[in-house]
C-alpha cells in the first residue's frame, strides 16, 4: 500500500517517502451458480464494453460517485473490478461495492423502471433526471442509493424504494468521491484538501491557499509529476471549489463547474497539464494546465489500484 499525504498534511510531500507492500485482500470468492458475470453477460449494459462506459450525468448531484466508475473504466484493473462487482440473471441484478462485501444490493429492470423523477422528500425540486447512457450506469446508480439506504439505515429507512435517488439530496449528508471510490472499490483513498474544501462557501482553491503556504504549489505539482509517472497504479479525482456567489460556474468561459467533481484521465508531467472529464458531459474531456488546476480545484483524491483475485 502506498502511503499518501492526508488531510492537510503536506510535509509528506517535500521527500515523497511511498512505502509499497503486497496486498492481501481477495475481492472476489467466485461466482454463484445463479449468476453471472464477464464481457458476454455484460455487454447488454455496456454495449461498447466496461472501458467505453458512455454516460451523462442527470440533475442528481452524484458526480462524486459517476466519477469514481469513469476514472475505474479508464484502469485496467479498475475496469476488472467492474467486471466483478456486476452479476446478472434473468432481469436481476447483483452489486457487490467491495467496502461492503456482506451487504449486496439487488436491483431489478422493473426498479430501475419505476424509479420516479419526483421527490417527496424535497418538494421544491419536484422533477430531476437520472443518469443517461447505458444501462449499466443506471443500474449502479440505483444499487449505490441502496446502499446508502442500507448502510446508513437511521438517515435513509423512511425513504421509498421507487425515490431511493433521493439519498443524493439530503442536505445533511454529504459524501465526497474519497468515499465513493472506497465504497466501491474497497481500496484505501487519501485526499489532499485545501482550507475550508468541506464548506462551499468557504472553500479556498489550492492557489488560495498558497497564500499562507508559499510551498504549497510546489508540492501538489511534484506530487501530480509523481502520479504521471506510473498511470496504472493509480485511480484519481478532483473537485473544485465552491462559489461564494452562488453562481454555477468558476470562470467566464464557463469550463469549470463550481463545487464539483472531475475525473483525471492523464497527467502529463512534460507539459504541465491534466486531461479531465466533466460527468454532466462525459464526452466533454479538458486539457488544462497546472496553473488551472491549482486556481479552481481545491482537492484531490488518489487510490493505489490494487489487483482483483479470483478462484
Amino acid at each position: 500500500m502506498i502511503n499518501f499525504i492526508q488531510n492537510n498534511n503536506y510535509k509528506n510531500l517535500n521527500n515523497f517517502a511511498f512505502q509499497v507492500k503486497k496486498s492481501e485482500k481477495i475481492y472476489f470468492t467466485g461466482l454463484k451458480d445463479s449468476f453471472s458475470r464477464g464481457d458476454d453477460s455484460l455487454r447488454t449494459l455496456f454495449p461498447k464494453g466496461v472501458d467505453k462506459i458512455t454516460f451523462n450525468q442527470g440533475k442528481y448531484p452524484d458526480c462524486q460517485f459517476l466519477v469514481a466508475i469513469n476514472v475505474l473504466s479508464k484502469n485496467p484493473d479498475g475496469v476488472d473490478l467492474l467486471r466483478k462487482i456486476i452479476e446478472i440473471k434473468d432481469g436481476a441484478y447483483k452489486i457487490t461495492f467491495q467496502k461492503y462485501p456482506d451487504k449486496p444490493v439487488f436491483v431489478t429492470n422493473d426498479e430501475i423502471a419505476s424509479q420516479l423523477t419526483k421527490s417527496s422528500v424535497t418538494p421544491e425540486r419536484l422533477y430531476r433526471s437520472r443518469v443517461e447512457g447505458d444501462l449499466g450506469m443506471k443500474i449502479l446508480e440505483v444499487a449505490y442509493a441502496k446502499l446508502m439506504k442500507t448502510a446508513y439505515p437511521e438517515k435513509f429507512q423512511q425513504i421509498p424504494d421507487d425515490e431511493i435517488l433521493t439519498v443524493f439530496l439530503d442536505p445533511n449528508y454529504h459524501y465526497t468521491s474519497e468515499i465513493a471510490l472506497e465504497d466501491i472499490t474497497g481500496w484505501k483513498v487519501k485526499t489532499i484538501i485545501a482550507n475550508g474544501g468541506n464548506i462551499p462557501e468557504e472553500s479556498q482553491s489550492f492557489l488560495e491557499e498558497s497564500e499562507s503556504k508559499p510551498d504549497l504549489l510546489d508540492k501538489i505539482a511534484q506530487y501530480l509529476d509523481f502520479l504521471a509517472k506510473e498511470p496504472d497504479k493509480f485511480v484519481v479525482v478532483a473537485c473544485t471549489k465552491g462559489n461564494k456567489h452562488n453562481a454555477d460556474y468558476l470562470d467566464s468561459e464557463n469550463k469549470f463547474f463550481a463545487w464539483h467533481d472531475y475525473s483525471i484521465l492523464k497527467i502529463n508531467q512534460e507539459k504541465r497539464e491534466i486531461i479531465v472529464s466533466n460527468p454532466h458531459k462525459k464526452n466533454h474531456e479538458l486539457t488544462i494546465s497546472y496553473d488551472d488546476f491549482f486556481n479552481y480545484f481545491n482537492l484531490i483524491s488518489v487510490a493505489e489500484v490494487e489487483k482483483s483475485i479470483t478462484n
